[in-house]
């Protein structure tokens, strides 16, 4: 019985990545997505539900301080859907940076900092 990483792995595979590449690559990519999930369903309460209050708060307390004031007046209002889209995008692409087909897990692993 095959898993369901498996035709990832054979795609990766397809675009020269090793076996063992191709899992660091949709390993990584999978629990990127599986963690900021997580995340928004951990703080959906300060945006839609009881907590709203406290949220406002916050706002409120950075409104005092000029500096973060005009940052957060400059930063655009996204939906949760653009933000994870942003995010894994960005991530993503520094992954296929550092972990090109055919380089070497550990010379990925060393590159990001592994020591």
């Amino acid at each position: 019985m095959r898993g369901r990483a498996v035709p990832a792995i054979e795609a990766l595979g397809r675009r020269g990545y090793t076996p063992a590449g191709a899992v660091l690559m949709s390993g990584t990519v999978a629990s990127l997505a599986i963690n900021l999930t997580a995340a928004e369903e951990r703080h959906r309460p300060y945006f839609e539900g009881p907590h709203r209050r406290e949220l406002e708060k916050v706002y409120a307390l950075l409104a005092t301080d000029e500096l973060l004031l005009a940052a957060h007046q400059e930063l655009p209002q996204i939906s949760s859907e653009a933000y994870f889209r942003m995010v894994m995008t960005g991530c993503i692409r520094g992954l296929v940076s550092a972990a090109p087909p055919k380089r070497s897990v550990m010379d990925v692993l060393t590159s990001l900092g592994l020591e």
